[in-house]
């Protein structure tokens, strides 16, 4: 049973704002991308590199996930979380003070491992804290408060990136806000260690496996937003970084308006349900940036990207940790963490090739339509995932049973 404590407005909050920080890591720099790439004029490579100062910290999300997630199941979530929050601050800042693109990259690199600690501490406490349909609308409050931070760091990042490149990364300072109230009002949850593992399990274990591929692909795509946006907004729409951010950010309302409506629509449909929709909101949200004729245009394909994940993050929050034991869970989420930011490091990779003999309108035309591709597998599969979803369901409740019957402890 959640421990009483999880339902004070502090502890919710508390774990709410520390989840800003994982869309913060690239969002505050989306606006300024262009005025990096400018004030590195001449160095080798920019414009590859340029791109990667906004994915470095992906690759190292991917390379400590799966670490943290197990070390949150073996020696706790809460002092791993603190650690995390005092490293975000350091190295986000460190950007304000780099003199090249290879101290760029460094400190990009070290905030990569806090976001990883913070995104799956955070996340696994929440899910901890809460079961059921309460868990459920705190994972959709969760994505609401992250696409509304979005807004937020887009919206400052572009008008700082106007001033001066250095300017934005002062806004990760804000992690180092976060840790007395981390210490003061989150604590450790009783979790029980696994016993057995059933034949069961591994209708969970292939089901995970096939939503973390789909996520990583489906993220390769999203993060063209992040990575190509601004340089499409600029090259067709001359519009500078705190244009662009506000553009950019049109999207993360609609995100947050489809989060705040997650717990509704969880009670109607499906997570595979749930999933597939998504990329279909995604596939035509694409198609109307590629016919868009005007800045309104692109605002509403974008709206409809924003709704997509909106829908998406919540819904791969819950389902995988329906998945999961709690002894557990950190593991589970921390495969997703490393899906999801792999997908957004190797997004510039894949498709920035694909602007060398494509202009902008086709680029995200096509992509659009492999997402629409991926919406039609899903739906052709859904039954299958759901038969595959009971299953772990029913076996993972039952096993949760046993253990708390016998109340065996985390050996953490």
């Amino acid at each position: 049973m959640p421990n009483p404590a999880s339902k004070t407005l502090f502890a919710k909050w508390s774990l709410l704002l520390i989840s800003v920080l994982s869309i913060m890591a690239g969002t505050v720099l989306a606006p300024a991308l262009p005025i990096i790439q400018e004030a590195f004029t001449g160095h080798a490579n920019v414009e590859v590199l340029t791109r990667l100062v906004q994915t470095m910290h992906a690759l190292f999300i991917v390379i400590a996930a799966p670490f943290a997630g197990a070390a949150s199941d073996r020696f706790g979530r809460k002092k791993l979380l603190i650690f995390a929050l005092g490293l975000y601050a350091l190295s986000g800042v460190s950007g304000y003070f780099a003199g090249s693109l290879t101290l760029l990259l460094l400190g990009r690199a070290l905030l990569g491992i806090a976001v990883a600690i913070c995104v799956t501490t955070s996340t696994a406490l929440i899910a901890d804290y809460f079961e059921g349909q309460e868990r459920a609308g705190m994972m959709g409050l969760q994505m609401a408060v992250t696409t509304i931070g979005a807004v937020v760091c887009l919206g400052l990042g572009g008008y700082l990136a106007d001033i001066g490149w250095r300017q934005p990364f002062l806004i990760y300072l804000y992690a180092a806000l976060l840790i007395p109230l981390a210490v003061i009002v989150l604590w450790e949850p009783v979790r029980h260690r696994v016993v057995q593992q059933s034949a069961a399990n591994l209708s969970g274990r292939w089901l995970i496996a096939i939503v973390l591929v789909v996520t990583f692909l489906g993220n390769i795509v999203m993060y063209s937003i992040a990575v190509q946006m601004p340089f499409y907004l600029k090259s067709d729409f001359q519009l500078g970084g705190f244009e662009s951010g506000l553009v950019i950010a049109s999207g993360t309302v609609f995100a947050t308006v489809a989060s705040l409506f997650y717990g509704q629509f969880r009670k109607r449909s499906a997570y595979p349900t749930m999933f597939a929709t998504s990329f279909m909101l995604m596939g035509i949200g694409f198609l109307l940036v590629a016919w868009a004729d005007s800045v309104p245009v692109v605002m509403a394909g974008l709206c409809l990207t924003g709704s997509s994940a909106g829908l998406q993050m919540p819904t791969l929050n819950n389902w995988l940790t329906d998945m999961a034991s709690s002894a557990s869970r950190g593991k589970v989420l921390g495969a997703l963490t490393t899906a999801i930011f792999l997908g957004q490091f190797v997004s510039p990779l894949v498709l920035t090739p694909l602007l060398a003999w494509l202009s902008y309108s086709p680029f995200f035309a096509f992509i659009g339509c492999v997402m629409l591709l991926v919406w039609i597998g899903l739906l052709l599969t859904r039954r299958y995932l759901g038969r595959l979803t009971h299953e772990a369901e029913e076996q993972n409740r039952l096993g949760e049973s046993v253990r708390a019957r016998d109340k065996i402890p985390d050996a953490g």
